[in-house]
């Protein structure tokens, strides 16, 4: 995903942002799990934080990918 900036919450110092995270691969069967950062849907607060997801395939390869909220 790309990096996401957003404004704090009227009244708050953290703001609540939503975000979706896909794969694609040749074959069906990957997963993806956070690994850093805060949930979709969860309170950021005020600075940046740094998502970071791992995805693996049917065959058990890897890869990773991050993006911040800020």
């Amino acid at each position: 995903p790309s990096n996401i900036t957003v404004n704090n919450d009227n009244g708050n110092c953290s703001a609540v942002v939503t975000y979706s995270v896909t794969s694609t691969d040749n074959c069906p069967g990957q997963t993806v799990a956070q690994t850093a950062g805060l949930a979709s849907g969860a309170a950021f607060p005020v600075g940046t934080t740094t998502n970071t997801f791992l995805v693996t395939d049917a065959s058990g390869n890897t890869e990773t990918c991050s993006f911040t909220v800020t």
